[in-house]
């Protein structure tokens, strides 16, 4: 997991990720053959990453706005689990999920991995 959780926070510092990235990285990173056992390893290690705050989801309809609002706290679980979310979208206008790593999280990743130097935060 540490190895997802280093990944994922980096994903989310670099710029939002959609949550069909998260499995791709997942099945990458832990060389699962399945893309069903990626999505379920990916969503699992998300859901740790929003229970520390580490890590906030957003919903988007077309790319990415850097105004977005996070979403509510009892809506994203449902997220999660619904596999809608898990493709790229496929119109320009398609709803889509996405995660972005926290300041807390983005202080998190320099502690543990940069030996507490901070890096420049987008």
């Amino acid at each position: 997991m540490a190895d997802l959780v280093k990944d994922f926070l980096w994903s989310g510092i670099e710029d939002f990720t959609g949550l069909w990235d998260a499995a791709s990285i997942a099945k990458a990173v832990e060389g699962l053959l399945s893309l069903e056992t990626a999505r379920d390893r990916a969503r699992a290690v998300l859901e740790y990453l929003l229970a520390e705050e580490l890590v906030d989801l957003y919903v988007f309809r077309g790319l990415p706005q850097n105004d977005a609002v996070p979403v509510a706290l009892e809506q994203q679980a449902g997220l999660l689990r619904d596999v809608r979310h898990w493709s790229a979208p496929g119109k320009e206008d398609d709803v889509s999920v996405w995660f972005d790593t926290t300041e807390k999280g983005f202080e998190w990743y320099c502690e543990l991995y940069n030996g507490g130097v901070l890096l420049y935060r987008k």
